[in-house]
């Protein structure tokens, strides 16, 4: 499982021709629970302070270390 943090205005590395791409190739091979897309509005290819409150970010890591001490 990866979890991907993109900025929806990055001009460096677009979200479009690669997040979004990646996250749409493991949806169409029924994947799609594999891939966590979280898109930062505004964001271009900086630093982003809501990762530090980023929900998301927290239940993908907390879900994926409950399946590991499984």
């Amino acid at each position: 499982p990866v979890c991907i943090i993109h900025g929806d205005d990055d001009k460096v590395v677009p979200l479009v021709e690669n997040s979004a791409t990646l996250n749409a190739i493991y949806e169409s091979a029924r994947q799609g629970s594999l891939v966590t897309l979280i898109v930062a509005e505004g964001q271009g290819h900086n630093f982003w302070e809501g990762f530090f409150r980023c929900q998301t970010l927290v239940d993908f890591a907390i879900d994926r270390a409950k399946a590991a001490a499984k």
